[in-house]
């Protein structure tokens, strides 16, 4: 998650007031999908219940500010996450983490989402030390839209599986937009890579993460982007705060 380290950007681009665009809009959005999940190798044994978690948060300055296990809702902003795993090992398991926010042109506003979902189990492996095969289709779609008012400071996703605390597989992207500006990313990527193990038990941990903000300033008010940027800057430390509260699974 990104909201504190991109609070100097946000402090920067407040100062900067666009011109007047009433009627248009200024959206960012994320979605970040796990397909399918391939782990071969042999002497590899499944036998207990994934772990799955879901967490979303939405804020807005109209719309206050949110946060829920697996759908987070305010004006203008929102996040959906979900997990699924039906049985023991990888087969039918999949994940899903997507973030909105829509801003009116016409006026100040700041909105923000973020969204996560988690998935953790342990496997055995036998028979000597051997090299495992890691594969994960994802889908990633991201898109900052901004009007003549607006700032979109970042839409991201990110993938990452780790094995035993260890970085296997990893996906990261990012777009933004100043105003006038549209973005759009969309990618599909196979993630593939091996990984030497002993035999015993070993943790394995997915996580999906996606994450939004914008703001439009379109009249020239200090007074409105101060309140603007005081909001803002409480939701990123509600951000944080929430974030330290997730349980301590994974790295």
């Amino acid at each position: 998650m990104r909201n504190v380290n991109n609070l100097a950007i946000l402090l920067a681009a407040l100062g900067f007031v666009p011109l007047f665009s009433a009627g248009a809009q200024t959206t960012a959005t994320g979605s970040l999908d796990l397909q399918s999940l391939g782990v071969n190798g042999s002497g590899v044994s499944w036998s207990g219940a994934w772990a799955l978690t879901s967490y979303t948060f939405a804020a807005s300055t109209d719309g206050g500010i949110d946060q829920e296990t697996t759908s987070a809702g305010v004006l203008y902003a929102s996040a959906t996450s979900s997990g699924v795993a039906p049985n023991p090992d990888v087969s039918g398991l999949a994940g899903s983490v997507q973030g909105a926010v829509t801003l009116p042109g016409g006026f100040n506003e700041f909105g923000y989402t973020t969204a996560q979902s988690t998935l953790e189990t342990s496997f055995t492996t036998a028979g000597g030390p051997q090299s495992l095969s890691f594969s994960a289709a994802i889908a990633s779609s991201l898109s900052a839209i901004a009007d003549l008012s607006g700032n979109v400071l970042y839409s991201d996703d990110s993938f990452i599986l780790n094995v035993d605390y260890q970085p296997v597989l990893f996906f990261s992207d990012s777009v933004s937009a100043t105003p006038g500006q549209s973005v759009t990313d969309i990618q599909g990527p196979l993630l593939t890579d091996t990984l030497s193990l002993n035999d015993g038990i070993h943790d394995l941990f997915i996580e999906l993460d996606t994450e939004q903000s914008a703001y439009t300033t379109p009249v020239p008010d200090e007074a409105g982007t101060l309140v603007l940027l005081l909001f803002s800057l409480g939701v990123l430390a509600a951000a944080a705060r929430w974030a330290g509260n997730l349980p301590a699974t994974g790295p």
